[in-house]
């Protein structure tokens, strides 16, 4: 059945005892990552929601970034990136993991999605018809640069998200592989998605967590090499971010 996409009976908002955040903020969809985060700083804020936290990152001089997570799956992500709009985000940076479908990808090693294809069921609800997502094409150049300016080394490439991990099967696989998709997550295509509907600069930044190219699940989430990769990479974006907001304010 079809239903008009533009009348909503519940809406995500900000109320009167939540504080307005700044521009940019922070998605940890990866519980290690936002662990990572919010021991590095000792002054913030937390904002309790029902099903994951919002730690506001203070200064005197500028209004707040936020860091939400964790989160699973694309039902669980899109209320976080909806309220972190709510609350006035402009531009959010995602933070997680993916498997490997490409033997160019290796645990541990960093992938950028270029592009997001649906196999969940957000994306549909926010703009029917499309199977293949976006990142912002500023937030993607920002990012970007970051890493770059870190000398931390990326690759980008495609990704398909699933509602479904259990049916990730060989012909899948196969078939996105030849397609020249890179990696499997289970978010970032309904968070394009989202920022497309919503006029929201969206991009993310995966470590590898596990390999499925050799048609076999090889694990990586406990490994040095995942571990560590994404401790860095989760402190990098987050302090290049902070320094970011504090310039604009500045200037």
């Amino acid at each position: 059945m079809r239903f008009d996409n533009c009348n909503p009976i519940i809406k995500p908002k900000r109320y009167p005892w939540e504080e307005e955040i700044g521009p940019m903020a922070i998605m940890a969809v990866y519980p290690s990552s936002l662990e990572t985060i919010i021991k590095s700083f000792s002054h913030y804020k937390r904002l309790p929601q029902e099903l994951y936290d919002i730690y506001l990152f203070e200064n005197k001089k500028s209004r707040p970034v936020a860091v939400a997570g964790p989160f699973l799956g694309a039902p669980h992500a899109v209320m976080g990136l909806e309220k972190l709009w709510a609350i006035g985000a402009s531009t959010v940076f995602v933070l997680g993991c993916c498997g490997s479908i490409n033997p160019d990808l290796r645990i541990g090693e960093v992938l950028v999605p270029s592009v997001a294809l649906s196999e969940e069921g957000c994306s549909k609800l926010y703009c029917p018809g499309k199977l293949a997502f976006m990142p912002g094409e500023v937030a993607l150049k920002h990012l970007e640069g970051i890493l770059r300016r870190s000398s931390l080394p990326y690759k980008n490439g495609g990704v398909f998200s699933t509602d479904a991990p259990y049916r990730e099967t060989v012909e899948k696989v196969l078939a996105y592989r030849r397609l020249g998709i890179h990696g499997v997550d289970m978010e970032i295509s309904a968070l394009f998605a989202v920022g497309e509907f919503r006029g929201i600069e969206v991009a993310a930044c995966f470590v590898t967590s596990d390999e499925l190219f050799e048609l076999k699940w090889k694990t990586g989430f406990k490994s040095k090499a995942f571990m560590s990769e994404i401790e860095r990479v989760s402190l990098c974006v987050f302090q290049n971010v902070v320094e970011s907001h504090m310039e604009q304010v500045s200037n």
